[in-house]
């Protein structure tokens, strides 16, 4: 299976993904694979959607790392992934990317339940609370 798309619900009921076109799997000799097609993506707790395509600044699409925990991210620069998930797929973060130029995926603002005259902006790390992967598979290839 080659393309996938990630959907991750996190613990601030925000909906945020992403879209690659390569296999996941450990690459010899290369960190980031993949291709242009990928992009980030964004759903607010009220239904607000923002997708982030490939800008051409740098080709960090998506990386892998195994070791224990694992790490799986999509888009990178500047000290930052544009969306990673780790510890056993349970946490995540997302920060501003070149691939993307997306801004972090889960720095919305939040509806404060007990207090609703009062927002709050949620943290760019989050807890996963439901994970789901798609894979499409071109049956003409």
């Amino acid at each position: 299976m080659s393309k996938t798309l990630l959907a991750i619900r996190t613990d601030g009921n925000v909906i945020v993904g992403g879209f690659v076109m390569s296999t996941w799997k450990k690459q010899k000799g290369r960190t980031f694979f993949g291709s242009g097609q990928s992009f980030l993506y964004s759903i607010s707790s009220c239904g607000k959607t923002r997708v982030y395509k490939w800008t051409g600044a740098n080709e960090f699409f998506q990386s892998l790392d195994g070791n224990k925990g694992g790490r799986i991210s999509i888009g990178g620069g500047d000290d930052s992934f544009g969306l990673c998930i780790t510890d056993y797929f349970n946490s995540g973060s997302s920060g501003s990317c070149p691939t993307f130029a997306n801004p972090p995926l889960h720095h919305e603002v939040a509806e404060n339940k007990e207090h609703p005259d009062i927002s709050s902006i949620l943290p760019t790390t989050f807890k996963v609370v439901e994970f789901e992967v798609y894979g499409f598979v071109s049956p003409w290839l």
